[in-house]
């Protein structure tokens, strides 16, 4: 048996407190959640069309005085909206969600 398993099997038996008892799901996961336990979710990167001064677009914006647009990163699980450099993260920074993959350059 793997060596995380068997961690883990320790851990929830110690979690489980009252024995003799119904065993209660929710008290249970909420110490497994204390100690550091989460369920990992996925998501992929959603992209939304945004204006707004890009430093990218800097030049363009400055000579017509309008906004450029742009695609923005989205996370589909957490909706948050996150500039370009967040592509590179393999998780989302706001809600932890294992992203898959980089989407292509548009």
């Amino acid at each position: 048996m793997n060596e995380n398993v068997k961690e883990m099997a320790r851990d929830l038996c110690e979690c489980y407190v009252d024995h003799d008892a119904t065993f209660d799901a929710e008290a249970t996961a909420e110490k497994m959640v204390a100690k550091g336990y989460h369920k990992q979710i996925e998501g992929e990167w959603e992209f939304v069309e945004k204006e707004a001064f890009w430093i990218s677009g800097m030049e363009e914006s400055l000579r017509t005085g309008k906004p450029t647009k742009a695609l923005m990163p989205v996370c589909s699980c957490c909706k948050t909206m996150f500039g370009r450099i967040v592509l590179e993260y393999k998780l989302c920074p706001e809600c932890g969600a294992r992203m898959k993959g980089v989407p292509d350059e548009n």
